[in-house]
């Protein structure tokens, strides 16, 4: 009778703890394909550089002054730069935030203060965020050489896209929602400017989910 209630205590533990593991299993799961469907198009051997404000680039890009777009800040080639890793190595760098999720990544509360020129064919892909209230990513955004249109993407949790007044207008007043709204699974193109004094599209959400990502491309 003794070893029966140890047995049964035991078979009652393994049920109890296997839903954790499954699930725990299940989530791992999902993260590395959302972060794999951040890189889609893109080769594990293919290289990308960290960027100054958070996120990978893929390929070229001319950083700008938001406030004097005349003042080039910088030139960054993901093909020649030093720094840069192999797409691989980034997915495993992501792959590892999000194994550790109590660290909240806590982007920016206010408008971004450089504009990212992307080239043709080029691509960004930010880091994580998470935290509370509303969420800015690190740069602003415009098309070069190819006309003003830029697709973005989210993953994890959905967005918004707008210019720089959108996203002043949302901070001072949450009641109403500014931009446009950029669902998770539901790529869209939205036209930036491409010279001082034109629109320069911005991301931004709301109470993100721990995870979420979003991706720009000129293509």
């Amino acid at each position: 009778m003794k070893k029966f209630k140890m047995i049964m205590c035991l078979a009652l533990a393994v049920l109890l703890v296997n839903p954790i593991f499954t699930v725990s299993a299940a989530d791992n799961n999902y993260n590395e394909q959302v972060i794999d469907d951040l890189f889609e198009g893109l080769n594990d051997t293919d290289k990308v550089l960290e960027m100054p404000e958070g996120g990978f680039l893929f390929g070229k890009a001319e950083i700008y002054d938001a406030e004097d777009e005349s003042i080039k800040l910088g030139e960054y080639d993901s093909s020649t730069d030093r720094q840069s890793i192999t797409v691989k190595d980034a997915k495993q760098q992501l792959i590892e935030e999000n194994q550790n999720p109590s660290k909240v990544q806590a982007r920016a509360t206010s408008i971004p203060s450089q504009v990212m020129v992307l080239a043709p064919g080029q691509v960004y892909i930010s880091k994580k965020f998470s935290g509370t209230g509303w969420r800015i990513g690190g740069y602003k955004f415009k098309a070069g050489g190819n006309g003003t249109w830029l697709k973005w993407s989210t993953f994890i949790d959905d967005g918004r896209v707008g210019d720089s007044g959108d996203v002043a207008n949302q901070l001072n007043n949450s009641s109403v929602l500014y931009g446009s709204a950029l669902y998770k699974g539901y790529p869209q193109y939205f036209s930036g400017g491409m010279t001082t004094g034109e629109h320069v599209m911005i991301y931004f959400t709301h109470n993100p989910i721990n995870g979420t990502y979003y991706r720009v491309e000129n293509n």
